[in-house]
């Protein structure tokens, strides 16, 4: 005997994983997989913000000033990020 569920939409009780009344998803392992997809597909489709358009068009950009000021502030996240992962790194292998 399998699991049953409950379907939220009809409350029809179920041993599949589709509601046999209304064709209602009920694993949910798919529907969390499939609320994910639609979250990463949301973000796809969304237009990216001011300051991303603003920085690819800096990396884009024949101008060489432009493009040397974004590299060097690139450069410099990274190694912003690099040592907070150290620092981060250390305070987690501290406890063990």
């Amino acid at each position: 005997m399998g699991v049953e569920r409950k379907c939220p939409k009809c409350g029809a009780w179920n041993e599949q994983d589709v509601c046999s009344g209304c064709g209602n998803e009920l694993n949910p392992k798919r529907i969390r997989i499939q609320k994910i997809r639609e979250v990463q597909e949301k973000k796809y489709l969304e237009e990216p913000s001011r300051l991303e358009k603003a920085l690819e068009n800096w990396k884009q950009t024949k101008n060489p000033l432009l493009k040397l000021a974004y590299w060097i502030g690139y450069s410099i996240w990274v190694v912003y990020m690099a040592i907070l992962s150290f620092i981060a790194f250390v305070i987690a292998w501290g406890p063990g």
